[in-house]
């Protein structure tokens, strides 16, 4: 006497094919908004003056003096923010030459024995061997970034485990 177990498994693959499509429809569903929405909130950073950490930026002489927004001048190094999703990963950034020195801050050394000479925005005109520009952070993560991933991270899961077997998430 023997017994013989039958098992058809094409049910369990379907479905775990099905897992692996949903994996690769959410990766492009989600990067892109993603990018679209922390682009848009580090924008708006121009607008508040605060970093991502939620600290408020040193104002500037120029936006002291004008009124302005520091960091925002003629708005380049703002227009400059963009994002690139890809396939696992999306980057918010600039391509700006100053991006790297406002994220971070720098001293800035005279190549020279006759110094920097520059016109403040009060219109004095100075010589000096160094200048400090502060850390002013723009591009990063802030807490209400990070829920607002999460936000647009559930919604694509939703739409996407809402597809019919077959269909692809933001389509």
């Amino acid at each position: 006497m023997g017994l013989t177990l039958t098992y058809d498994d094409l049910g369990v693959r379907q479905a775990f094919d099905r897992l692996t499509q949903l994996g690769a429809d959410l990766r492009s569903a989600l990067f892109a908004p993603v990018g679209m929405a922390l682009e848009s909130t580090t924008v708006e950073r121009f607008d508040t003056n605060v970093g991502p950490d939620g600290e408020a930026w040193e104002p500037s002489l120029r936006a002291t003096v004008t009124g302005g927004k520091t960091l925002v001048d003629k708005g380049h190094l703002r227009d400059s923010i963009h994002s690139v999703a890809e396939d696992d990963a999306v980057e918010i950034g600039s391509a700006d030459i100053r991006a790297a020195v406002h994220q971070f801050g720098a001293v800035i050394h005279a190549k020279t024995g006759a110094g920097l000479n520059f016109m403040l925005a009060d219109g004095l005109r100075v010589t000096v061997d160094t200048v400090t520009v502060p850390e002013r952070p723009f591009i990063g993560l802030s807490t209400d970034d990070a829920g607002l991933v999460v936000e647009i991270a559930k919604d694509a899961v939703a739409r996407a485990l809402a597809q019919p077997q077959g269909g692809r998430a933001g389509a």
